[in-house]
C-alpha cells in the first residue's frame, strides 16, 4: 500500500490489486479497510493511472513486472510514508500480495484517467462493484451498458466460478443491486459467509464493520444478520449500541 504527496498536497495512494490475466491494458479495482477502494489503469504501455478515495488528481506513474514481483514509479515530488519510499524511483511488491486486494479487472481504460487532471468523482470509502461505479461517473452508461451486463440471476449461478465471481456474487447479496437497480434480496449473512469462503478476508471485515455501522442505526436486520453471523463464527463480539 502507498500513500503520496504529489504537488505539495496530501494524496492517498495504494497499490491495486491484478488477476492472473495480462496485466496491460487494463482497468484494476482493489480494496482494503486501511485505505478502501481504489481504481488504477495500467497501460500497455507501462504507463498508469491511479484514482484513490481523498485525491482530487489521477496520478500518473509507470508500471513494470519483474520476476514475482510488481513495481511502480511515481513522481520526484511523491512520498510514501508507509514505506517511506520517496518518489522518482522504482518500489516493488510481490504479486501475490498485489494479488490479494483484487476485487475486479475489467480490459481498458473504462474510467477514461488517461490523461486527466481531475479524479471522475469522490470515491466512496465502503466497496461498491465497479460497474455501479461507472453507473456514477457517467449515469447514461446504465442504459448503454445494462444489455452487455450479466443478469443478477447469472453473476449468481456463476458464484462458484472463480474467486473474483464469488466475491461479485457477495456484493451483489449484500448492496442487493446492479447499476443502480435493486434485483436480489438483500442478504447480508450470505454476502459475508461467501467472501469468507472465497478467502476474501479484508472486504468481509470491512463489510462487517459497515453491518455494524447500520445496526447501531437501527436497523434491525443488520443487527439480526450480526447475531447470526457470530453464531457461525464469522463475526468474534457483537456490539450494537
Amino acid at each position: 500500500m502507498r500513500r503520496l504527496i504529489f504537488a505539495a498536497a496530501l494524496l492517498l495512494a495504494a497499490v491495486t490489486a491484478v488477476s492472473a490475466a495480462p496485466l496491460g491494458d487494463r482497468t484494476q479495482q482493489s480494496y482494503s479497510p486501511g485505505h478502501g477502494m481504489q481504481i488504477e489503469y495500467l497501460a500497455a504501455d507501462g504507463a498508469s493511472w491511479l484514482w484513490y478515495p481523498g485525491n482530487t488528481k489521477v496520478l500518473p506513474g509507470e508500471w513494470k513486472t519483474e520476476g514475482s514481483d510488481i513495481c511502480f514509479r511515481y513522481g520526484k515530488n511523491t512520498y510514501n510514508p508507509v514505506t517511506r519510499h520517496k518518489g522518482g524511483g522504482w518500489e516493488c511488491s510481490s504479486l501475490k500480495n498485489y494479488n490479494s486486494t483484487l476485487v475486479s479487472s475489467a480490459k481498458g481504460d473504462i474510467f477514461g484517467l488517461t490523461g486527466r487532471k481531475k479524479v471522475p468523482f469522490d470515491l466512496p470509502k465502503k466497496l461498491l462493484p465497479i460497474h455501479q461505479l461507472q453507473a456514477i461517473a457517467d449515469p447514461s452508461i446504465v442504459e448503454r451498458e445494462q444489455a452487455k451486463l450479466p443478469s443478477c440471476e447469472q453473476i449468481l449461478a456463476d458464484a462458484n466460478k472463480s474467486r473474483a465471481a464469488k466475491i461479485s456474487a457477495a456484493l451483489l447479496y449484500y448492496h442487493g443491486m446492479q447499476m443502480g437497480k435493486r434485483c436480489v434480496t438483500v442478504d447480508y449473512v450470505k454476502a459475508i459467509t461467501m467472501l469468507n469462503e472465497a478467502g476474501d478476508a479484508r472486504n468481509a471485515a470491512s463489510l462487517v464493520k459497515d453491518l455494524s455501522t447500520k445496526a447501531n442505526s437501527g436497523n434491525p436486520k443488520a443487527a439480526n444478520a450480526l447475531k447470526k453471523l457470530q453464531k457461525l463464527g464469522l463475526v468474534k463480539e457483537v456490539r450494537v449500541e
